[in-house]
């Protein structure tokens, strides 16, 4: 199977897109989600808001590579993992952002300085560390996380999965082709050749002279 009927390198390149995407409006989500009402962040210690963003996510990135009509297996586990990769990144990434656009008033007293420029290379750089260290943290305190990134994962690797089996089959059901066969090429004949070339003429046995013995 080539690599064009099989649709790989389009669902490479079509989900790495994807994964940006989900990647971009979970963090989007994560950094905007004071301006929504705070019951949309705050119900539940906000854990639906973030799984909520993380299905968004993973159906982006589920719904993208189906387009590509897949047929490699290949995809299947490689779905999973930018599904995954959207959600987890996005949620760092978000965190990182939202904290080092905090304003030194909101921080206790000592913590961070009046003249603090807000969100730059270095401040992001500076809280990108701890965003990631969410993910580090006990079990009891990171599942809601490793739920979102858990569900993110599986919602494209069964859209794809299910896309995939689905081709497979109807290619598998297709009856193969006969091979055309190849006709032979006329012969060239010159203008008024006949079909077949004439037989040379043959003098017929003389009768009445007597059998040659092979005698001198």
């Amino acid at each position: 199977m080539s690599h064009k009927r099989s649709g790989l390198l389009p669902g490479l390149i079509i989900g790495l897109i994807a994964m940006l995407l989900g990647m971009a409006g979970v963090g989007a989500g994560i950094l905007f989600a004071p301006l929504l009402p705070s019951i949309v962040y705050t119900f539940a210690h906000g854990i639906p808001y973030v799984v909520a963003l993380s299905i968004v996510a993973g159906l982006l990135v589920g719904r993208a590579m189906t387009l590509v009509r897949p047929r490699a297996r290949t995809l299947i586990p490689l779905a999973a993992l930018y599904g995954a990769g959207a959600s987890a990144l996005g949620l760092i990434g978000g965190s990182a952002v939202q904290e080092a656009s905090l304003p030194a008033a909101a921080f206790p007293a000592g913590a961070r300085a009046a003249s603090y420029p807000g969100l730059t290379l270095d401040t992001f750089m500076e809280a990108l560390p701890r965003a990631i260290a969410i993910f580090r943290a006990p079990v009891e305190l990171s599942w809601p996380l490793w739920t979102s990134v858990a569900v993110s994962a599986l919602l494209p690797l069964t859209l794809v999965a299910r896309r995939v089996r689905r081709l497979r089959r109807a290619d598998a059901s297709v009856p193969a082709r006969p091979t055309a066969r190849k006709e032979p090429e006329p012969e060239y004949r010159a203008p008024f050749e006949p079909l077949q070339a004439a037989k040379p003429a043959t003098a017929p046995p003389n009768l009445f002279s007597p059998p040659d013995r092979g005698e001198a």
